[in-house]
């Protein structure tokens, strides 16, 4: 084994190094944007979540809301707003 090494040690940095290239640029492409994803999502399902909160919480309290908020809208636009802070969409 050591003689195997010592022979090919040239062909086994070559190895080591495209391994270790290859592995960051699956984590670059591939598993840091799944993870910027899902953190987006759920940071614009609770700013969501908190206007709601909010607008029952003033109704609650006797307050006539006219306009209910587009949850929904506003859920995506966060994500997106989000996925641009994050830079992961220009």
């Amino acid at each position: 084994m050591n003689e195997f090494i010592k022979q090919n040690w040239f062909k086994l940095s070559i190895l080591i190094v495209v391994a270790i290239i290859a592995g960051g640029a699956f984590y670059w492409f591939q598993i840091r944007p799944a993870d910027i994803r899902k953190e987006c999502l759920t940071e614009a399902q609770k700013y969501s979540r908190s206007i709601a909160e909010t607008e029952l919480k003033l109704e609650n309290e006797g307050f006539a809301i006219t306009k209910k908020a587009d949850y929904e809208k506003i859920e995506t636009e966060k994500f997106s707003e989000c996925l641009i802070n994050k830079g992961l969409v220009k």
